[in-house]
């Protein structure tokens, strides 16, 4: 008995216990350090590559909008002349005037002038730009009992496609810590045929949820939509950047 209680009593071996234990807990605040420095590098690196990519996103859309703020537009037209004669009543001596001659006037619109790198079958925007041109043209002043008798759209503008539109291209994203992106992007091009702004989205291919948004504002010179009886084309559109967002997720 008294042998059993002294070896309760014993205190060898307990060092080693110790040092065990402050093993393993050292082990354990490795394994987590380990984990959070694991962790930060996937996110830092995740949010590089996504970095990246918005500036590709942004890359493109410079590269569109760079060629939009040199652009101009102008919309063009013909006016025909009919001249009425005067109406008189030939039945008295002398004939008496009934109504006086006038002229009526008729005009046409013609396929609009855009100069613009973009221009082409694959951006067509002169066709929205006729549209817009069309919808708030205004009629010439005339004088007198001279008429004005309407104006035609483009012969061509029941067959025209209209936006949006479209691109895809690829572009090299700016190195920042590391190599630039380099993939495909799709910009989609939209002209309001109500004021002439342009808006301009970029999105990666199967990356929905990235996105980068462009507005220009357009800038019409006044009486641009005015027409003339003797005149052929109007004032200049021309755009300017108004900003560049990130898209809504």
């Amino acid at each position: 008995m008294k042998r059993v209680k002294e070896k309760l009593k014993s205190r060898r071996g307990a060092s080693i216990l110790l040092a065990l234990l402050f093993l393993l807990v050292c082990v354990l605040v490795a394994m987590s350090v380990l984990m959070a420095a694991a962790s930060n590098a996937g996110k830092i690196r995740s949010n590089r590559e996504e970095q990246q990519k918005y500036f590709t996103l942004t890359s493109a859309l410079n590269l569109i909008v760079d060629e939009l703020e040199a652009a101009e537009y102008q919309g063009n037209y013909t006016v025909t002349v009919t001249e009425i004669p005067a109406e008189m009543d030939e039945t008295q001596t002398p004939p008496v005037l009934i109504r006086p001659a006038y002229n009526e006037y008729a005009g046409e619109q013609q396929k609009g002038s855009f100069t613009c790198g973009l221009n082409g079958p694959v951006l067509p925007l002169e066709n929205d730009l006729d549209a817009l041109f069309y919808a708030r043209h205004e009629p010439p002043t005339l004088s007198g009992s001279d008429v004005w008798m309407g104006f035609e759209r483009r012969d061509d503008a029941d067959s025209l496609v209209l936006g949006p539109y479209t691109l895809e291209l690829a572009v090299d994203s700016p190195p920042e810590d590391g190599e630039g992106l380099k993939q495909a992007v799709e910009i989609t091009v939209t002209v309001s045929t109500s004021s002439g702004d342009i808006t301009l989205e970029a999105k990666l291919p199967g990356e929905e949820y990235l996105s980068m948004k462009a507005s220009l504002n357009a800038a019409i010179e006044p009486g641009a939509f005015h027409l003339e009886v003797d005149g052929s084309a109007t004032g200049k559109v021309t755009w300017k950047l108004d900003r560049i967002t990130k898209g809504e997720t």
